[in-house]
């Protein structure tokens, strides 16, 4: 899955507006039911939840008035706050402003943070529409007491493509950003994402695919590409029902030390998990025991020492792969192994 910046799905948007052809207040509105969609199918609520959902003046507001709107016709209690920054917001924002005044869903302008209204109840939920991903610097003034305000709430948040006050392609620097527990993001995953300083800004998070040309998507460049589990299922490829381990490749993996045999058993079972199929261990013999318990289907090669890898494996040609290097520590002797398997092996290693 790419991680593309803001401009690139802004460059997106425009095209599949121009190419669909999609006017972009319809393709809000997708984004909008989307959102809606996911929420419904991810709490699957027994009971009626509310809803307390902060807009700014831009898109992102756009889309939580129209998120309001959606949520009213399912029968949730609903209340909106905008943040009134200038008389008029985005044209998306304002049709959709005039088509949630059609139904009985309170809306309070918000001038300063007294203004802020309060949750209605312990379960409500807060939609945090307010910026968006087009910030491009920390927060200040009003947004930053309102978020700081926010911040102290404690029903569950939840972001609308991002978090209030992060910026999309940098790590938080002790800036003030909305923390939210949920972030349902719109088409691609944002780099900021995925850096660890930021997690208390981004909670679980779920990229809504609102059907971007595909074609366009396709063309985009990124430095950044995310693992999803349906990519990683499609790596592992078929066995035959009489495939045998001799069939899927010799691996040595050469790892532990004395204290550190754990870091060598996880990484065997990693080894296995990955596919490999006839896999020895080759580990100090302090190891053998604990090795041969937890992992019968391993085999096993003890170096000569019984604390340390000081040596490399018998008949190091006959595999096709090598691993070195979990829990061996940094003894001398095992920095020599470490300098001959080097200058031996020519195959694939990790």
């Amino acid at each position: 899955m790419k991680i593309l910046n803001t401009e690139q799905i802004r460059a997106a948007d425009a095209y599949t507006i121009a190419h669909e052809p999609i006017a972009s207040i319809d393709l809000m509105e997708r984004a909008s039911a989307s959102f809606v969609e996911h929420w419904l199918e991810a709490f699957d609520r027994k009971f009626p939840a509310s809803f307390l959902i902060l807009c700014g003046m831009g898109n992102n507001g756009g889309d939580g008035l129209a998120i309001a709107r959606i949520l009213t016709h399912r029968g949730f209690e609903v209340v909106v706050g905008i943040i009134r920054t200038r008389p008029l917001g985005s044209p998306d924002f304002e049709i959709n402003l005039e088509r949630l005044q059609k139904c009985a869903v309170p809306i309070y302008d918000i001038a300063n943070a007294e203004d802020l209204p309060s949750p209605p109840h312990a379960d409500t939920f807060i939609i945090d529409a307010l910026l968006g991903s087009g910030l491009d610097r920390p927060l200040t003034g009003l947004f930053q007491e309102l978020v700081t305000k926010i911040n102290t709430w404690p029903q569950p948040k939840i972001a609308v493509d991002i978090a209030s006050g992060l910026l999309a392609e940098q790590a938080m620097q002790g800036a003030t950003a909305v923390e939210v527990d949920y972030t349902y993001t719109f088409q691609s995953p944002k780099l900021a994402f995925v850096l660890p300083e930021n997690h208390r800004y981004v909670g679980d998070w779920h990229v809504l695919d609102i059907g971007l040309h595909a074609g366009f998507l396709n063309e985009l460049d990124s430095g950044y590409h995310y693992l999803s589990h349906a990519f990683v299922r499609g790596l592992l490829k078929p066995r035959h029902p009489f495939a045998h381990k001799g069939d899927f490749g010799k691996v040595v993996l050469m790892a532990g030390a004395i204290g550190k045999i754990g870091a060598a058993m996880l990484a065997g079972k990693g080894c296995l998990a990955a596919g490999a199929g006839l896999t020895t261990m080759h580990i100090p013999s302090c190891g053998y025991l604990p090795i041969q318990t937890a992992l019968p289907e391993l085999m096993v090669s003890l170096s000569q020492e019984e604390e340390i890898i000081a040596d490399l494996p018998e008949g190091l040609q006959e595999y096709d792969a090598v691993g070195i290097g979990p829990g061996m520590g940094v003894k001398d002797r095992t920095a020599s192994a470490l300098h001959q398997l080097l200058l031996t092996w020519d195959g694939p290693m990790v």
